[in-house]
């Protein structure tokens, strides 16, 4: 799960990065501190190869403290069909996509057999 939150009071923002398997939560992303945490046993591997991978983290900081923001500004609560949302969602869409090719000719490249 992933999102944004902005106050438009206090113009605060925060950026929400969640992943987990079966219903458990395995990492979660500290958006102020810019790196990821397990929040279990299971989600060591993965935090610890994602902290190190720095353009992930200023790839998900630009979009949550940026592109989210800004989507989230120019939506109307009143749209059944917000088009702020809807182009968050295809720019998270690409990013992942681009994420997982990147991954993957990386993989393919060291010889690796696991992902982490």
């Amino acid at each position: 799960m992933y999102g944004c939150e902005w106050d438009d009071q206090t113009g605060a923002i925060n950026g929400i990065y969640q992943d987990g398997y079966d219903g458990e939560d395995l990492v979660t992303m500290d958006y102020k501190e810019l790196r990821y945490i397990a929040s279990r046993p299971q989600g060591v591997p993965s935090a610890q190869k994602w902290n190190n991978e720095k353009g992930n983290l200023e790839v998900w900081k630009n979009y949550l403290g940026t592109i989210c923001i800004e989507c989230l500004q120019k939506t109307d609560p009143s749209d059944p069909f917000p088009i702020g949302i809807i182009v968050g969602v295809a720019a998270v869409i690409l990013l992942v996509v681009i994420g997982v090719a990147g991954y993957m000719v990386y993989k393919k490249k060291n010889g690796e057999d696991k992902f982490a």
